[in-house]
């Protein structure tokens, strides 16, 4: 689950490089995922496995805070809205993982989709932004991609698709409160300050939950938080190079990752419910990242 950093556009000259860095983003990030739900159907409490994924993104992130900002950067300005958002995608998080021990990983990705809905859906009370009757009817539709995935009432539904169906919901608010203070902070403090508030805050019950660590554990904690730090990374690196704009359509390939990780590790095949569904949600997405562009051109 990731979200685009916004920057000025690049020269035609630098788009190539931003597509590459995008590209190898959304590789990574789903592939900490699914070690994430490796981690899960070893036993570990999803607690526990969200707690080690920002712990390690923490210590990974912090170096290369100190040296670009010094002391000062682990502490970000307007603490209060960076609190919140950071807890949002902390539970997000969890919620995501949660859903991992039984859901395949293409299922809950492709759920977690639904965030384009969400931002659009708080943009008018958050942003003041005014939406059209094109994007609301995108978001109903992909909202009924959603529920083509989880087909409630069927001898399919399981209940944990509504925690990865809760990470999108979650992971739209933290979208709209990040757009909502964009500027406030170099995107890497914001970054370092989640990973700290998030191990904070899941501490006491991943300790709650605790079971003992082998080092196959261990290192597939630091794979799922290194993941995390460097694909957020390549993010950056990549909306340096070409437009947010451009660069927010490439998360869809997480879908694609996604699959082939379940398939090769866990033998997971996505149903044609879960193709169809996840179809309809990316298709409303990109409408409603196509409406956002004209509208903002106009």
């Amino acid at each position: 689950m990731t979200q685009a950093a916004i920057h000025s556009p690049s020269t035609h000259q630098n788009l190539m490089l931003g597509l590459v860095l995008g590209v190898a983003a959304y590789v990574v990030v789903p592939m900490g995922d699914g070690i994430a739900k490796i981690l899960t159907t070893m036993g570990y409490h999803s607690g526990q496995v969200t707690f080690g994924r920002y712990f390690f993104h923490m210590l990974f992130l912090m170096p290369i805070v100190l040296i670009k900002f010094g002391p000062s950067g682990f502490i970000p300005k307007n603490l209060k809205v960076q609190t919140f958002r950071a807890l949002t995608i902390v539970i997000a998080t969890f919620c995501f993982f949660s859903s991992l021990h039984t859901v395949p990983l293409a299922d809950a990705l492709s759920l977690a989709f639904v965030a384009p809905l969400v931002v659009t859906a708080l943009s008018v009370p958050i942003l003041g932004e005014k939406v059209g009757i094109h994007r609301w009817v995108a978001v109903i539709i992909g909202f009924a991609g959603a529920m083509i995935i989880i087909q409630p009432g069927s001898g399919v539904f399981q209940w944990p698709a509504l925690y990865a169906l809760s990470a999108g919901a979650l992971f739209g608010v933290y979208i709209t409160v990040t757009r909502k203070t964009a500027g406030d902070n170099p995107a890497f403090v914001s970054l370092l300050y989640q990973g700290v508030l998030g191990t904070a805050a899941l501490s006491i019950l991943a300790f709650m939950n605790w079971s003992e660590l082998t080092l196959e554990a261990v290192l597939l904690m630091a794979g799922v938080g290194a993941a995390a730090a460097t694909g957020h990374g390549l993010i950056i690196a990549a909306t340096k190079y070409m437009e947010a704009a451009l660069l927010a359509p490439l998360q869809y390939q997480e879908l694609i990752v996604g699959a082939v990780f379940g398939y090769l590790v866990f033998g997971e095949i996505p149903a044609d419910s879960t193709w169809l569904g996840s179809g309809v949600i990316i298709l409303s997405g990109l409408y409603i990242g196509y409406r956002e562009r004209k509208t903002r051109s106009s």
